[in-house]
């Protein structure tokens, strides 16, 4: 497919993308500008790259809200003060995505309005809304990585509320915490003789 595209519009397009999936979006969101000021002409110009800046800039606002959240409970005991900035700073991230959101259609959009409710029920305790909220928008807003995501939320707040985790729940503990490997075998292949 790559080789029946034009080069200088394809290529970029492959990049932000890229971006866009190793969590890089305010990179992303710089060169979906960009390329929408060298080509206002193509699709995406007028339809992706324009859809796309929403998206990332709702995501760039939630990414900087985790950053000042791990600040303000990392300086919880050592500066009350500056935490107590970093929460309002974080807020002021929340409310910026949760606008963004509101305001489109889009089932990814969806998905991550369902995620920051669940993470504002759970910051206050309420964990069991919280996995229901998360439950419920993995199966409505399918894609596949938010669907991992909620449900790495849920095991997280199963666990935070000591809640059993169902047996499937159990197995991706275990995977994530590397045992993946039977029971016994060696870290290393035996030699052959």
């Amino acid at each position: 497919e790559a080789v029946r595209r034009p080069h200088d519009r394809w290529v970029p397009r492959m990049l932000y993308k890229n971006y866009e999936l190793n969590k890089q979006y305010a990179e992303a969101k710089a060169g979906w500008e960009d390329y929408i000021k060298r080509f206002p002409d193509s699709p995406g110009g007028y339809d992706t790259g324009p859809r796309a800046i929403i998206r990332l800039g709702a995501l760039v606002a939630e990414q900087r809200a985790e950053k000042a959240l791990r600040e303000a409970e990392e300086n919880k005991t050592k500066d009350p003060d500056l935490s107590a900035r970093r929460i309002k700073k974080a807020q002021k991230f929340i409310d910026e995505a949760k606008e963004t959101y509101s305001k489109s259609d889009e089932s990814f959009a969806k998905a991550h309005l369902a995620r920051i409710t669940a993470r504002e029920l759970a910051s206050q305790g309420r964990y069991i809304e919280a996995i229901a909220v998360l439950d419920r928008a993995r199966w409505d807003y399918t894609n596949a990585s938010f669907f991992d995501d909620a449900s790495n939320l849920i095991i997280e707040y199963k666990q935070k509320a000591n809640i059993p985790l169902s047996l499937s729940e159990r197995k991706a503990v275990i995977r994530a915490e590397g045992g993946d490997k039977c029971p016994g075998e060696p870290d290393t292949p035996k030699p052959e003789k």
